[in-house]
């Protein structure tokens, strides 16, 4: 495994493992292109939703007054963007988030079972932002609610889950780490 020498140090880092690494890049890059599309295409997205909200009236509450109607759909259709942009953010977040505390699990002194195993745990996180993309997507054809009740089902709670334990387990890791540190020095 390669390593990165870390600037006036004496210790050298692992690099997380290749596929870590390209999991996170795909996930950035998927989320850039969502910022560019909320960047250059806003009204067309919101065109898009809109022919999909007015061809389910009864899931969003359409009453057949236009006043009416159009409120409820601009509304709706601003959601969306809404979520798109959500999507765009956590995908960014996440994939940086997990390209770094992978780097820091990869460099744990522990078994590469255990980094291996806690890595993928991680890695599962890199899924959550779908959800938010998935909830995009299926709002105007949903509505707002059960959209969102599908993605937390799918996407949130598993690998939202996922996600919180790979941390939790790292922070134990690390403190371990710590404790043993701190009894390496006073033995010495």
């Amino acid at each position: 495994m390669k390593t990165i020498l870390i600037w006036g140090s004496w210790r050298m880092l692992k690099k997380p493992y290749p596929l870590t690494i390209l999991a996170c890049l795909i996930l950035f890059g998927l989320a850039e292109m969502a910022g560019a599309i909320l960047g250059g295409y806003p009204q067309q997205v919101k065109e898009i939703a809109t022919g999909i909200i007015q061809s389910h009236p009864s899931v969003h509450g359409l009453i057949g007054v236009k006043d009416i109607d159009m409120v409820i759909i601009d509304k709706t259709s601003t959601e969306v963007l809404a979520r798109l942009h959500t999507f765009h953010l956590h995908g960014h977040g996440l994939a940086i988030v997990i390209f770094i505390i992978s780097l820091i699990i990869i460099n744990f002194d522990t078994s590469d079972r255990y980094k291996k195993t806690l890595t993928i745990l991680l890695s599962m996180g890199l899924i959550y932002p779908f959800g938010w993309l998935f909830f995009t997507i299926l709002i105007p054809f949903l509505g707002r609610q059960n959209s969102f009740s599908l993605a937390e089902k799918i996407f949130f709670m598993p690998f939202g889950g996922l996600f919180f334990l790979s941390i939790l387990v790292s922070i134990v890791f690390a403190l371990t780490e710590v404790i043993k540190s701190f009894k390496g020095r006073e033995t010495s």
